[in-house]
């Protein structure tokens, strides 16, 4: 009941006032209990580093993809050199020592749950440009630029991270009578955005933000073996690939316990081994050159990155890095249209397959001579 004074001010009556007193103080215990637990339910699992691994795994596979992508590009455009028309046409003397090329991809990418902590699935397209100089008959040295953006979603939790990264290659092939030695070494730096999204008390949720760089550097050798069989051709390949990555710490924003990740870096070091075969079909002045892949391929030695984590509601925490299997399978095609002397159309696919890991990826470009 309330009633008016004199003065018009409301007042509670006694036995209003009575039950407000019975009901405060576990009104007041039951906020004391809850802010805790409201804190703690800031992570759906706090001592899951999630996005944070893949992140700089994703890195690390977008490396390896330009790495053997601008390797492939010495010389005649993944194929051989010594044979500018395709197939096993003799190598003319130089004259155009110019090739420029331009290109887009796209790929896909899925890595499943690994000792107990969740792979992802990635989404990756890009733009490449390269230009190479014939220094001389054999002799061939390059550049590329390889511009990419990637999607990144964690298995089974509201997690996910764009990369934004930007790659810069130098390539070069070299003639000894049937052997072709390839080279190539590259540096890359980007950015890496990240949402976590996390729940707070009754319910209400919230997104977690990270916005931090990675940097990654890869070098390559590959030795090929030339093999003539009139218009068709055969090539057996070994080589040896290194890659070093690098990302920083940070501190998330955009919750009140946020997580602080430290500093991260690994490298591994890759042999493979394996064989292109690879036919063309004269017309005029068009060449049509059709060739695939396979190559085993296993890593010799790594060191994963190692994701220190704290806050977060939880104790801190040290997990290894996600990682392919040690031994996989590589293998691809290609379709190239050379419409002239000048200008070359080309697609390609190119496929990994690991124990738990797999890549497809599909690339369209154009090549001009001069």
């Amino acid at each position: 009941m309330v009633r008016r004074t004199e003065r018009g001010v409301r007042k509670w009556s006694p036995a209003v006032v009575a039950a407000a007193g019975r009901w405060s103080l576990p009104a007041v215990l039951l906020v004391a209990i809850a802010a805790p637990a409201a804190a703690q339910s800031l992570r759906i699992d706090p001592s899951n580093p999630g996005i944070y691994q893949s992140a700089p795994a994703a890195v690390l596979d977008l490396g390896t993809r330009f790495l053997r992508r601008i390797e492939d590009e010495t010389g005649n455009g993944g194929t051989t050199t010594r044979n500018p028309d395709g197939g096993g046409a003799p190598a003319e003397e130089v004259q155009r020592r110019f090739r420029t090329w331009a290109e887009a991809y796209g790929l896909h990418s899925h890595l499943s749950d690994t000792h107990g902590l969740p792979g992802d699935s990635r989404r990756t397209w890009g733009l490449v440009a390269g230009l190479a100089y014939t220094v001389a008959p054999g002799a061939t040295l390059g550049f590329a630029v390889d511009q990419g953006w990637t999607d990144v979603d964690v298995n089974g939790l509201p997690q996910s991270g764009r990369i934004n990264l930007i790659q810069f290659g130098v390539n070069a092939s070299f003639e000894l009578g049937a052997w072709t030695l390839g080279l190539a070494a590259i540096h890359g730096r980007g950015d890496i955005e990240t949402r976590n999204a996390t729940s707070f008390f009754m319910g209400v949720p919230g997104v977690a933000r990270a916005d931090y760089e990675a940097r990654l550097w890869g070098a390559i050798g590959e030795a090929g073996y030339y093999i003539p069989l009139g218009d068709a051709r055969l090539i057996p390949k070994l080589g040896f690939d290194w890659q070093h990555t690098e990302t920083d710490g940070f501190t998330e924003t955009g919750i009140p316990n946020p997580v602080t990740v430290a500093a991260q870096s690994g490298w591994r070091v890759r042999g493979f081994a394996g064989f292109e075969v690879g036919r063309s079909f004269a017309s005029h002045a068009a060449v049509l050159d059709l060739a695939a892949y396979a190559r085993a391929v296993e890593i010799l030695a790594q060191e994963l990155p190692v994701a220190t984590v704290s806050g977060g509601g939880a104790p801190p925490a040290t997990f290894q890095g996600l990682s392919e299997s040690r031994f996989g399978m590589d293998a691809g095609a290609s379709a190239s249209l050379r419409l002239s002397e000048l200008i070359r159309l080309y697609l390609l696919y190119d496929g990994r397959f690991r124990g738990n890991f797999q890549s497809h990826a599909g690339t369209a470009g154009l090549e001009l001579r001069w």
